[in-house]
């Protein structure tokens, strides 16, 4: 048995895959193992890391039926793993030196059923490497994903879900799932796994873990790196069927969200509680999603390509025009959007946020130097 599994769901990644896979099992050798999950590639993908790690016992290769997305390609690398605590990984980003030593040491320290990272890591060069492990740090930059004051050392939450509640309403628990470990006797015993949708599954599961958990552990670090200007499902030209994966998931998000609260007593003693965590996740979909497609695209596109009426026909029934129609005036009300999604996918964007830590260290300096 492994100390830890880290699951990669795999699509058309034959180009950074190894990279991905070799920043892990270098960390722990003998206890670590890398769960990949090809999930129906067309570019060799499955092949190409078959054949380069075959005899290696730390990688397990395992191919879906069937092309199902990284939640159902995540829940059978949950199925198949052979180790006590369960982390994830995308299969075109890499991890620090550290990282899952550093997890599991909090683990055992305080006996986790979770262990949160606090931050990741983003390139602010223009010539990404393959290998982002080769990336120096003038290269990165050291982002938090919580937000708030965060700890200098590692820290169980309070048993308080009203305040969890609250904390996670302001972002101060992020919802990646690739910058956590979960203990797998924990997540099978409340049955938590990814549910059906294209996007924001991550967010629920993760919101799952955070309510279902006694002892969850806040550890500070910036350990994964995040590969960045490359085409997935949320990065890349919109269209208008990524507006229909969009809507899915909002309206599949409210069943998801009472699922995986029913057997938390504070959720059914305060279902307006539950309401507030499903209306921020839809939010979250709706903003950086929804309404940047819509801008993208325009209205003439979306209703021509048709994929909105056959969504809210699914949906609305008889209703499905009215909805439409509300769908429509309050898209073209709203005030443009930030791409908050292309954000994140910007070099750019990272280069001027290290400019800016950089500045407040040195004012910070001269302050101190005064003082």
């Amino acid at each position: 048995m492994y100390k830890i599994s880290v699951i990669m769901p795999m699509y058309n990644a034959k180009e950074f895959v190894e990279y991905s896979i070799d920043s892990i099992i270098r960390q722990m050798p003998g206890e670590l193992e890398v769960v990949v999950v090809d999930d129906r590639s067309t570019d060799g993908s499955f092949e190409y890391v078959s054949e380069k790690y075959k005899g290696n016992d730390q990688v397990q290769i395992i191919q879906q039926e069937k092309n199902g997305g990284p939640g159902a390609a995540r829940n059978k690398g949950m199925k198949c793993a052979r180790g006590e605590y369960i982390s994830f990984a995308d299969s075109d980003d890499a991890v620090r030196e550290g990282a899952y030593k550093a997890m599991y040491d909090a683990a055992l320290k305080y006996d986790a059923e979770v262990v949160h990272m606090t931050g990741a890591v983003y390139p602010v060069v223009d010539d990404i490497p393959k290998d982002l492990t080769k990336l120096n740090d003038d290269e990165i930059y050291f982002g938090d994903t919580d937000r708030g004051d965060l700890p200098k050392e590692p820290v169980m939450l309070e048993n308080d879900l009203n305040d969890r509640l609250e904390k996670y309403l302001l972002h101060k628990y992020h919802w990646n799932v690739w910058n956590k470990l979960f203990k797998k006797d924990f997540l099978e015993k409340y049955d938590i796994t990814f549910v059906d949708m294209k996007i924001a599954e991550d967010q629920v599961f993760c919101f799952s873990a955070l309510f279902h958990a006694t002892r969850y552990v806040i550890n500070p670090g910036n350990y994964y790196i995040y590969r960045i200007a490359n085409e997935s499902l949320s990065r890349g030209v919109k269209k208008p069927e990524h507006m229909q994966k969009y809507f899915k998931s909002m309206f599949d998000c409210i069943p998801a969200m009472k699922k995986v609260t029913e057997d938390i007593d504070f959720f059914e003693q305060n279902p307006d509680k539950r309401m507030l965590a499903t209306d921020y996740i839809l939010d979250v979909i709706e903003k950086a999603f929804v309404a940047v497609c819509y801008q993208e695209l325009g209205k003439d596109a979306i209703k021509n390509s048709g994929v909105i009426r056959q969504i809210f026909e699914e949906y609305f029934g008889e209703n499905s025009y009215m909805a439409e129609y509300l769908f429509y005036q309050g898209q073209d009300r709203r005030e443009e959007a930030p791409d908050l999604i292309g954000m994140v996918n910007s070099v750019e964007f990272w280069r001027e946020r290290k400019r800016q830590s950089l500045e407040s260290d040195k004012n910070t300096e001269k302050k101190n130097d005064w003082d």
